[in-house]
């Protein structure tokens, strides 16, 4: 966050009408607010000068959301919902002995962008890992996001079987490359050499693992996450990486 703080315009608190929208949206889903509540009362809000590149963000050990005119900060609030002034918020796997780096980064981000679509209808920032929240959502209930919200991620990883690692780790390595797909739009660069394939090879390990968690679902997850990656939200990334076919 080091780039937003020589960029900061002026700072307040949270306003009760903020605070309200958020403990009323996870009222309506049922979903743990302890953490939101706790991080709300001393909750900094930055306002930056905008830039081409600059985006939303929050530091969850500073309790500080740094943002633009422009831009719609929920995503963040819902950052501050999920996170325990820890570093690693929602359901980032933190490193261990046994996981040497954290990863679930972008599973997390596709979680918030699904409660954030919910909230104001808006798309959000990260469309292929919401694809992934969705279809995880149909297939096993809302339910299966309240530790998300409890900042707890062993909670959430037990809820589904191993391949649940490999799901998170491999929609990780995706959306890193996403993330490269588009800073080179934003800069008026042309990609990479290779970067659009390597991003299906990503997008194709992601979907086998993620049909792997779904398969002994009583829906058929597949035909609602071939509808989902044919929806509005993908186009965006389409547009960077020309149209992806999902593979049988």
């Amino acid at each position: 966050m080091n780039n937003y703080k020589d960029r900061v315009l002026e700072s307040r608190k949270i306003t009760k009408e903020e605070t309200t929208f958020i403990i009323n949206l996870l009222d309506k889903y049922k979903m743990d607010k302890t953490d939101f509540i706790n991080n709300a009362k001393n909750l900094k809000l930055n306002k930056v000068n905008e830039t081409k590149l600059i985006v939303n963000g929050y530091d969850p050990e500073a309790n500080i959301i740094y943002y633009t005119d422009k831009s719609n900060y929920v995503c963040e609030l819902l950052h501050v919902a999920s996170s325990n002034k820890n570093i690693y918020q929602g359901i980032i796997v933190k490193p261990n002995k046994v996981y040497k780096k954290p990863f679930g980064i972008a599973l997390n981000e596709g979680i918030t962008d699904l409660f954030l679509e919910r909230a104001t209808k808006k798309e959000g920032y990260f469309p292929f890992e919401k694809v992934c929240a969705k279809v995880l959502k149909y297939a096993y209930g809302n339910q299966i996001f309240d530790a998300y919200f409890k900042n707890n991620d062993g909670v959430f990883r037990h809820q589904f079987g191993k391949d649940i690692t490999s799901f998170m780790d491999y929609l990780d390595e995706y959306s890193h490359l996403a993330l490269i797909a588009r800073y080179s739009m934003l800069t008026d660069k042309k990609l990479p050499l290779g970067l659009a394939n390597a991003i299906h090879i990503m997008m194709d390990l992601t979907i086998e693992e993620l049909l792997k968690i779904v398969a002994n679902d009583k829906k058929d997850s597949r035909a609602y996450l071939i509808k989902q990656l044919n929806s509005k939200s993908m186009q965006a990334i389409y547009k960077i990486i020309g149209e992806y076919k999902f593979k049988n």
